[in-house]
């Protein structure tokens, strides 16, 4: 048998201790039980690799020998491990990549996004001392791609990734991998904000204007509280027909769209129809429990969120956020894989690696199995043809726009806040 992959066990641990202490609010709130149907089940995927193969602890995992060892830096989301099928499969997937790479022992570490002995908290004390301890390839958000850009940290990709690996991104995710037009990442998964809704009120489609919810009676639920990202309401917004950059490109708004926003939220809070308790929502993770525990007859969720909890719901639809006329467009997030490495062997490996793990085969299984949408049209086509869900997915991630830059939010985030309150 080829030499297995190197597992930092005891990064894991460490990682998902910290990650613990550091849990924010929303992420330590139980949830309340669903209205579910007892039969129904969340699809899986079966991994082909025995699972009797699979290490499950420190003494039983063999530190094989090689010429060189490539590292990569993963998240706990993104860990490959023997605790869900999704994981099961990219471990699969990285034993393979491994057995055909005799030239280096493959080492996959654990650690958690932000925090002390995070990913970025190495990249900022560590790059400008000790480089050599930084990874080959990393697993990065949007925000800490954009930080670790700044500090030079991951590398520019358009001489070293070959088109035909960007060819099937979908258009929003190759605008995510680019910083300054250089391509600096390659994003493997998309997040997205979306409506819920019980089909027993809206019967025939989903609801696509302000009026059609407002004739509803509610409740309908999204974060409006004052700590709440103001992701919704820019959604709200952009469904009016606002836009969010002025001519030289600044943060800005239209008045009259935003006037218009304001509009619906009054005449639908004095309705009702916006309860009271949208102001104490902090987030979206609020507004799916208020959904499950039938406190709202329309919430808003991201798109993780309801593929992991879909398979328990009965009379539950999605659809686009609505607008004044229309629905509107998605602002669409992504996780990415960032080359830090200089050296053009590691380089080369990095980029294989990524190939690899991106063939729509392999993307569309792990992503299906760990229940969030991937970055490519091949990937999706991979799901079951069945999926209704993939369907409305791909139509909101072909007309979805990049989710600002964490400068954006610092410079509206107050200005929409105090509105939506008023």
């Amino acid at each position: 048998m080829s030499r297995p992959i190197r597992w930092l066990w005891w990064c894991l641990i460490v990682s998902v201790v910290l990650a613990g202490c550091g849990a924010k609010d929303e992420e330590t709130t139980p949830s309340p039980a669903p209205t579910t149907d007892s039969t129904a089940a969340a699809p899986e995927l079966t991994p082909t690799q025995d699972p009797g193969l699979l290490p499950t602890s420190p003494a039983g995992a063999i530190f094989p020998t090689g010429p060189f060892t490539f590292t990569v830096w993963t998240t706990e989301q993104f860990a490959p491990n023997d605790t869900n099928t999704g994981a099961r499969l990219l471990l699969d997937q990285l034993l393979e990549f491994d057995r055909n790479h005799s030239e280096m022992e493959l080492d996959i570490v654990v650690k958690r996004p932000t925090g002390p002995g995070s990913i970025m908290d190495y990249f900022e004390t560590a790059s400008p001392v000790a480089p050599t301890v930084l990874p080959d390839l990393v697993v990065l958000n949007d925000e800490m791609l954009v930080q670790a850009r700044e500090q030079e940290i991951v590398q520019a990709l358009d001489e070293l990734i070959p088109p035909v690996l960007l060819d099937d991104l979908f258009p929003v995710a190759d605008r995510l991998s680019r910083i300054d037009d250089l391509l600096v990442s390659v994003p493997f998964r998309l997040e997205f904000e979306h409506l819920v809704f019980n089909t027993t009120v809206f019967t025939d489609t989903a609801p696509s204007t302000w009026d059609e919810v407002l004739d509803s009676g509610g409740p309908y639920i999204f974060p409006a509280a004052l700590e709440a990202p103001i992701d919704t309401t820019l959604l709200h917004y952009l469904a009016a027909g606002g836009g969010l950059y002025n001519r030289d490109g600044r943060p800005d708004f239209d008045q009259d769209q935003l006037t218009e926003v304001f509009r619906f939220y009054q005449q639908a809070f004095n309705s009702r129809v916006i309860p009271a308790a949208a102001l104490q929502t902090r987030s979206l993770t609020f507004a799916w429990n208020a959904y499950l525990t039938g406190n709202a007859l329309i919430a808003h969720v991201n798109a993780s969120s309801y593929l992991s909890g879909r398979g328990d719901l009965l009379n539950t639809a999605v659809g686009a956020v609505v607008g004044p006329n229309r629905t509107g467009v998605p602002l669409i997030s992504a996780w990415h894989w960032a080359v830090v490495t200089t050296d053009p062997t590691r380089q080369q490996l990095a980029v294989d690696l990524i190939a690899w793990l991106m063939e729509a085969d392999n993307l569309g299984v792990w992503s299906f199995a760990s229940q969030w949408l991937p970055s490519t049209a091949g990937a999706l086509a991979a799901w079951p043809t069945d999926d209704d869900y993939a369907d409305f997915a791909r139509e909101q991630m072909l007309l979805g726009l990049p989710r600002p830059d964490a400068t954006y939010y610092a410079e509206v985030q107050s200005r929409l806040t105090e509105g939506v309150l008023a």
